[in-house]
């Protein structure tokens, strides 16, 4: 089990929900209509640490299979950008990622 902070367990709970996320609304359609999905993470962590716990692992079944999937989105990736803390120049190569994320994933 992956824990999340309070905000966005809370999050989770009343955006990915029955009659908004996922199952169909009044007309007899699906809610979402979004075909892919880039989730975006942040870590303190190494990512040799992550993995020799699985903690990625579980990270990505419980985004990916357990809301994305669930909610009917068939392409999802969840990008992991560890070690956050280690400095200016890290965050700096992270927020790089970000942008060539977004500039590409979604093409």
């Amino acid at each position: 089990m992956v824990v999340v902070p309070a905000t966005t367990k809370g999050w989770i709970d009343r955006v990915w929900n029955n009659g908004w996320a996922y199952g169909e609304g009044a007309d007899g359609k699906r809610r979402l209509k979004h075909s892919h999905a880039l989730l975006i993470g942040s870590a303190s962590g190494d990512a040799p640490s992550y993995a020799k716990r699985r903690y990625d692992e579980a990270m990505r079944t419980q985004l990916l299979t357990g809301i994305m999937d669930y909610c009917g989105i068939p392409r999802a990736e969840l990008a992991l950008l560890y070690d956050v803390m280690a400095g200016a120049p890290a965050r700096q190569r992270h927020l790089e990622t970000v942008r060539q994320l977004g500039a590409t994933w979604f093409r």
